[in-house]
């Protein structure tokens, strides 16, 4: 069985890994979305079609890059889900 201070730790430590994955996300996503936003912004005012495909490939690669934050605050989810499971099923 957990005693107390157990539950104290581990409710601690879900807080801190949940506060980490949200400073992560917003450290990641903010830069990203603004980036995307003004080149979105720059290819509107330039009017260039010489500029499209490298304003496509901005806009492609910014898309991939928020995908992998996202994947990997998910497995870094399922990886506490996982441990948490583990613990449980030790106790």
């Amino acid at each position: 069985m957990f005693e107390a201070e157990d539950v104290l730790y581990l409710k601690c430590d879900e807080s801190v890994t949940l506060k980490s994955q949200a400073i992560f996300a917003a450290i990641m996503r903010t830069p990203l979305a603004l980036i995307q936003s003004q080149s979105q912004v720059l290819q509107a005012e330039l009017d260039d079609p010489r500029l499209d495909p490298r304003f496509d490939m901005l806009a492609r690669n910014g898309r991939r890059l928020l995908e992998l934050v996202n994947q990997v605050l998910d497995l870094s989810n399922i990886g506490r889900r996982i441990s948490q499971a583990i613990k449980q099923t030790e106790h």
